[in-house]
């Protein structure tokens, strides 16, 4: 029977898997304290949550929310990113601030619903345009050929009018 102090934290952690949408595991071992506050801060201002898991509480605790898919993302020294709405948000993300920083966080894997993914499927995820990226780009896309058929619709009606301009001037 777990004690008091780690039931609240397994009631915590069943908290944060039951709203999240994507949970990213990384290895944070190597990281000085300021470098995890810093993390902790830019992951918080996105409106996701970083937390620092024992492996069998977590295991526990993925278990209750009924998402087991989340005990493979724990071995070792683990720290896991709960994302919040758009998934690849979240990934973009951490993939930008680990690049950026140059800190020493190795992803591990991550899951979203009952799909795991590994690190190197994680950043190849994360290097594709975002939803709103691929909107624009289709957006563009139409504008294109809306403008190109309504030239080829247009034109003979305009030569129509310029032939009968040039008759009628002479």
């Amino acid at each position: 029977m777990p004690t008091e102090k780690k039931a609240a934290l397994i009631e915590d952690l069943k908290k944060c898997i039951t709203d999240c949408s994507i949970a990213i595991a990384t290895d944070y071992a190597g990281i000085s304290v300021s470098e995890m506050s810093e993390l902790r801060t830019a992951i918080r201002n996105q409106g996701m949550k970083f937390k620092v898991v024992k492996n069998t509480l977590m295991k526990i605790a993925a278990d209750e929310s009924e998402w087991p898919e989340l005990q493979e993302l724990v071995d070792g020294p683990t720290g896991i990113v709960f994302g919040y709405g758009e998934e690849q948000e979240a990934a973009k993300l951490i993939t930008k601030y680990i690049k950026d920083s140059g800190i020493e966080l190795k992803l591990k894997s991550s899951a979203m619903g009952s799909q795991i993914l590994s690190a190197k499927e994680l950043q190849q995820w994360a290097s594709l345009p975002g939803k709103d990226e691929l909107i624009a780009q289709l957006i563009g896309q139409l504008h294109g050929q809306m403008a190109a058929l309504v030239y080829t619709l247009n034109n003979p009606i305009t030569r129509l009018a310029r032939t009968l301009n040039t008759i009628a001037t002479r």
